[in-house]
């Protein structure tokens, strides 16, 4: 493509090329970062690792958009798990006073 657009060697192509390489790379990851997000519930994996309580906040208002909504009233419930009693002593939520940072199942 460089010889028929200037006709000889040019440097100018491999900086074209770079620039191509690093569009088309961040195009795939942005894709990516959409695809992963769940769009029942708006849990992003990405987020979780980097701030929890954050991801639980969006989670948490997305549920309650979706309570609120009429359409979600006949759509079928998500299977969400459930925080127990016996799981929050094993992931030791009570004692750190995190209790409620994880969803439950009152949706």
């Amino acid at each position: 493509m460089m010889y028929s657009i200037w006709e000889d060697f040019d440097p100018r192509a491999i900086y074209l090329f770079i620039a191509l390489l690093v569009m088309a790379e961040a195009f795939v990851q942005l894709r990516w970062r959409m695809h992963i997000v769940c769009k029942s519930c708006d849990f992003d994996p990405v987020l979780y690792i980097r701030d929890p309580k954050r991801a639980s906040a969006r989670v948490k208002e997305a549920l309650v958009q979706r309570k609120g909504r009429a359409s979600s009233l006949l759509a079928r419930p998500l299977n969400l798990p459930s925080l127990t009693q016996k799981r929050a002593g094993a992931l030791k939520l009570a004692e750190e006073g995190q209790r409620g940072v994880l969803v439950s199942k009152q949706v």
